[in-house]
């Protein structure tokens, strides 16, 4: 096919109302929320060396989670819906020249993957925090010389607009002891959080904006279709 200079003319004008129409129309947006404090103390010193904890996550949540200020169940009439996409977290360790100690990632449509947004709260325009649960779960994890359980949230205080908002992390590992030649073995948990010497209370950290994936593939469309013509014009430059 053949569609000569008002082809392509017409094609490049369909292309950029679909991107117009297609950012006018959308009824979500998707926020990347990243963190990296430092991990529990009491953890780096049995361990033996200083661990940072980072990560980010993707999160979709509809316009009208949004729109009103305060805090919003997500799935009734104030918040039709708020996804958790993807992300990662990254386990480091902090010392000068420290190296990776463990690297994860989710996906919404992982196997079992169940975790779910509660709550949303906004500040009219943009969200300022979600309350998760059940927890993002990486089970028999190795870190250094422990196998750990690690469950990842989402909190903030639901008695305030401004108050705490950020992810909190737990692992979970067997502890041994000996004692007067009897030993044991417990279950310990250890959380962390955002806030540098509080394990329970996270920072809150940016949410940022980012473009909608249906959007980008309409632009990343609309740049092919104005290259399209200068290269077929260099494929056929008589030579």
């Amino acid at each position: 096919m053949h569609f000569g200079t008002l082809g392509l003319s017409v094609l490049k004008w369909v292309v950029a109302s679909a991107v117009a129409l297609g950012s006018i129309g959308a009824h979500a947006a998707v926020f990347v929320k990243r963190w990296d404090p430092e991990f529990n103390s009491t953890f780096s010193g049995l361990i033996g060396t200083q661990v940072g904890w980072s990560g980010e996550a993707f999160i979709s949540i509809a316009d009208d989670c949004l729109t009103p200020a305060g805090t919003s169940w997500v799935g009734g009439s104030a918040c039709s819906e708020a996804t958790l996409e993807q992300g990662t977290l990254r386990f480091y360790d902090m010392a000068p020249g420290g190296i990776d100690l463990l690297n994860l990632a989710w996906n919404k449509t992982d196997p079992g993957f169940d975790a779910n947004i509660l709550l949303v709260r906004s500040d009219g325009t943009d969200p300022t925090g979600i309350f998760t649960l059940p927890a993002i779960e990486f089970d028999n994890q190795s870190l250094l010389s422990k196998t750990v359980d690690i469950d990842l949230y989402f909190v903030f205080n639901p008695w305030s607009s401004s108050d705490y908002s950020g992810p909190v992390i737990s692992l979970t590992f067997e502890q041994c002891s000996a004692h007067y030649k009897h030993s044991w073995c417990k279950d310990t948990t250890l959380w962390s959080s955002t806030k540098p010497g509080d394990p329970n209370t996270p920072v809150s950290t940016p949410w940022t904006r980012v473009p909608e994936p249906d959007t980008l593939a309409l632009v990343g469309l609309a740049l092919a279709v104005g290259g399209w013509p200068r290269r077929r014009a260099e494929v056929s430059r008589p030579r």
